[in-house]
């Protein structure tokens, strides 16, 4: 599973890939180098304490701006909540494609390279692209690459219903369940920094962003 996936991400353009087959070898690369983009599986360690020590590394990285995706089996709600407390992390389940996956490092990856004059966001959402977050309203929210692209995508509508397929599609996504949790954590993030929160609206079944 390791070599295929640094094979799959070889393929993108000015990759450089490192891979870590143990606990020794991830300290090793984590202390002495620093990352832009970083896929944390928690399910290949088979000691019991093996996803903690998956959710330190990915705390580790996030904490130093590292934009960390968490690749898991599990599939529980409370990894949305893990996703929250680790700044700019997104979360895979699995079994997840390729195209799946090269979407959230493609991604990830913009997020690191793009500056704040290029991002047409809503008025009140202002992106730090120094800091890795965003201000809504004066307020600091931490929206992954994934939940950035939404928003995007909803707000660009300007004001049209967006459907399912579309995000679908835009997303690579390959799931309605995996965009409809992600539309689940983006509201919770806005309402935790603003109770009145009601931008993001559900129609039949399509998303439109209040203007």
């Amino acid at each position: 599973m390791r070599d295929r996936l640094c094979t799959l991400l070889r393929q993108l353009d000015d990759v450089q890939v490192d891979c870590a087959a143990t606990e020794q070898e991830a300290d090793e690369f984590t202390t002495r180098q620093s990352y832009d983009v970083a896929l944390v599986d928690l399910q290949l360690n088979p000691k019991p304490t093996g996803q903690l020590a998956g959710l330190r590394y990915a705390s580790r990285l996030a904490d130093r701006g590292c934009q960390t995706i968490i690749v898991t089996g599990d599939a529980r709600d409370f990894l949305s909540e893990v996703g929250m407390a680790l700044t700019g992390s997104d979360i895979v389940t699995k079994p997840i494609s390729d195209v799946v996956l090269l979407g959230h490092v493609e991604r990830a990856l913009e997020w690191r390279n793009r500056n704040a004059s290029a991002v047409d966001l809503p008025p009140d959402l202002v992106l730090d692209p120094f800091k890795q977050c965003c201000q809504w309203r004066g307020q600091t929210i931490q929206l992954t690459p994934t939940e950035l692209s939404i928003v995007k995508e909803i707000w660009h509508a300007n004001g049209q219903r967006v459907d399912l397929g579309r995000l679908i599609s835009v997303l690579k996504s390959g799931s309605g369940h995996a965009v409809t949790q992600h539309i689940a954590n983006i509201r919770r993030k806005f309402e935790s920094v603003d109770p009145d929160f009601d931008k993001i609206s559900c129609h039949g079944g399509a998303y439109l962003w209040a203007r």
